[in-house]
């Protein structure tokens, strides 16, 4: 539990770190494009989520590892970096495609880029939890539309910026999870398990 809670604490500062920066008033048009009547977020904004959140990951995980909380090769700890490194340039490679497809295919790939960094890290594989990471990635700012438009009085860049609060939170609780239960499982080759 104690991963988990540190995974969830650096992720909600980075996350408000985050919120700061994003909703500075001056910089309102370097992190959103507005088109008609949408207000849609920028590549820059886009690669500032995934920078914050790979460096929320990262810093959880050495404050982990200081604590020996979680210890992993540091071979695959590197891969893993490059791995999730892969993030901030998906997410400006599959910003050209149309809302729609863009939105599910940034989302299936989050996930799935999440997922094979920690396979990478621990050598398992936790169903469960991958799916959770991929139903996270992608209901988390439906769910979070449905509060936008029933309440309304949120504008649409601090929807933008709740969205991410939200689900880099859920995501960083299923990453430490992850690890943590990788961690106290006994060492085995690449293992599937139900859980």
């Amino acid at each position: 539990m104690k991963v988990v809670f540190t995974f969830a604490i650096v992720s909600f500062v980075t996350g408000l770190l985050f919120a700061l920066v994003a909703s500075r008033p001056a910089l309102q048009g370097v992190w959103f494009r507005y088109e008609e009547y949408l207000v849609l977020p920028t590549t820059k904004l886009s690669l500032l989520a995934t920078s914050m959140f790979c460096l929320s990951q990262a810093v959880a995980y050495l404050i982990a590892h200081t604590r020996k909380w979680l210890t992993f090769s540091s071979t695959r700890l590197i891969v893993g970096v490059v791995v999730i490194a892969t993030l901030p340039v998906v997410a400006r490679l599959v910003e050209s495609m149309p809302i729609p497809l863009e939105f599910f295919l940034f989302r299936s790939l989050l996930a799935l880029i999440l997922a094979g960094t920690l396979v990478v890290i621990t050598q398992r594989w936790y169903w469960g939890i991958a799916s959770l990471m991929l139903a996270v990635a992608v209901a988390t700012p439906l769910l979070a539309s449905v509060q936008y438009a029933v309440v309304g009085a949120v504008s649409a860049e601090w929807f933008e910026i709740s969205e991410f609060l939200a689900g880099s939170l859920l995501l960083s609780v299923l990453f430490g999870y992850w690890l943590a239960k990788s961690a106290t499982a006994a060492p085995s080759v690449l293992t599937a398990s139900a859980d």
